[in-house]
């Protein structure tokens, strides 16, 4: 029996690399698998491929369920508020971040096997709604001043570590600290517009990504120009 560690499948026969991904396998004694697995290997013929084990809860049943949740969750705030809202007005607080946690499953879902994609999409999410709260509430200023730039550096720092753990190329994950880089730009307009009552935050961010592709430029200058070759067609 020889095991995927990528796909996390077990594989009958003597493969040279796993039939789903093409990655490395490893040898496993069947002894150490789980029960299913061992039933599968003695009702199968040698040499089958992967034996992959179906959940009862499958993603669209979870996502199903999420949605019935939230619209349940959704019609009764409103009720409630409706009703009692005079002496519950936290209900409004928790119905709208019900809208951004449901988003945030849909978005987790669709993008679950783009581990930056999935935290770039959700980092944007985060900025926009968290700059709406603080527009309608008044505009004390905390999400431009702090939330949008120490979002987008963790941001590009996190990029940077899961492009490191796993591996990736540099094509692969260049375009996501590009699009980091415009948004993180996009904070001179709220400099321009003295929205911003701190401006150390927001300078510092722009300097973190204009450093960060400065160090691209110099010393990965052909990937950054193959880069831009496969997704701009410069």
């Amino acid at each position: 029996m020889q095991l995927c560690p990528r796909c996390k499948v077990h594989i009958q026969g003597k493969k040279s690399a796993c039939p789903l991904c093409g990655g490395t396998l490893s040898d496993v004694d069947l002894k150490e698998c789980s029960p299913w697995v061992q039933e599968s290997a003695g009702n199968s013929p040698e040499g089958a491929f992967p034996i992959i084990h179906h959940s009862a809860l499958t993603v669209t049943m979870f996502v199903k369920i999420c949605i019935f949740a939230f619209i349940v969750l959704e019609l009764m705030c409103n009720t409630l508020l409706y009703l009692f809202g005079e002496y519950l007005p936290w209900l409004a607080i928790v119905a709208f971040f019900a809208i951004f946690a449901i988003l945030d499953v849909l978005i987790a879902t669709y993008y679950r096997n783009n581990v930056i994609k999935l935290i770039t999409t959700q980092a944007i999410a985060a900025i926009i709604i968290d700059f709406i709260v603080d527009y309608k509430y008044g505009f004390y200023g905390w999400s431009v001043a702090w939330m949008i730039p120490m979002t987008l550096i963790a941001l590009a720092i996190i990029t940077l570590a899961i492009a490191l753990a796993h591996r990736m190329r540099f094509v692969e994950y260049i375009r996501y600290l590009l699009f980091d880089m415009l948004i993180a730009l996009c904070q001179i307009v709220f400099l321009k517009l003295h929205m911003n009552y701190q401006v150390i935050p927001a300078i510092f961010c722009m300097l973190f990504y204009i450093i960060i592709f400065a160090g691209a430029f110099i010393f990965r200058f052909r990937e950054l120009k193959s880069a831009s070759a496969r997704y701009f067609n410069i």
